[in-house]
């Protein structure tokens, strides 16, 4: 009875992760709703630079105001 529930458990993993897969392909191949795994880290990794870029932009923006701040109260 044991190997029978086991190799049901066996069977039902494997349908899950077949459909998974056959979904994803088609989702992606198909119908293009979905991405390329590929594309879309470089997406993430593009948006990760933009990010970064703007976090350095408006530190430097931060300094140039203090630093005219600092000229302006000096006059």
């Amino acid at each position: 009875m044991g190997d029978i529930v086991r190799g049901g458990k066996r069977w039902t993993g494997q349908s899950l992760r077949t459909f998974r897969l056959n979904l994803e392909e088609f989702l992606q191949e198909e119908t293009r709703e979905l991405p390329a795994k590929a594309e879309a880290e470089l997406l993430f990794r593009s948006i990760d630079g933009c990010r970064s870029d703007c976090d350095r932009l408006a530190a430097r923006l931060d300094r140039l105001a203090a630093a005219a701040n600092n000229l302006s109260e000096s006059d």
